[in-house]
């Protein structure tokens, strides 16, 4: 009784609420190249065991790790549509990279602590440039 009361434990439905880590799925992802998943589900959904992998309900990072950080040269997949390709530091965007919305909008440039710094553009999805400089996320000057 005990064993079919444990088995029922361990392969019942878990209730999850937002993001939750699914983990490397391929490579090194402590310090090397390698694939992270993370998989997100809708309140009170039931989620039966299963074998994760790229898709729409999760956003993921393939590229450099040092130390478990994004750290290095990547692209980071968010299940928006988004996507950053570029350079990472201790985990966030830092250095070159590009950041495109599911608009079709994006920023080319260059990033510091996660955010847009220094030089960069903005670029519409209908053509229209803005560029200039950057400070911390926000358009300080042409």
């Amino acid at each position: 009784m005990k064993k079919l009361l444990l088995i029922i434990l361990l392969f019942s439905p878990i209730l999850s609420f937002g993001q939750f880590d699914v983990g490397c799925i391929l490579g090194d992802c402590k310090n090397g190249y390698g694939i992270y998943v993370w998989k997100y589900t809708k309140e009170s959904v039931k989620i039966e065991p299963e074998i994760f992998c790229y898709d729409d309900d999760g956003e993921n990072y393939a590229g450099e790790f040092k130390d478990g950080k994004r750290n290095g040269t990547g692209t980071y997949t968010y299940r928006t549509g988004a996507k950053y390709v570029g350079q990472w530091k201790d985990g966030d965007q830092d250095g070159q990279g590009t950041f495109t919305w599911p608009s079709g909008d994006k920023y080319v440039g260059e990033w510091k602590d996660g955010a847009q710094h220094g030089t960069g553009a903005f670029i519409k999805a209908d053509g229209t440039v803005k560029e200039g400089l950057w400070k911390d996320g926000y358009f300080t000057k042409f």
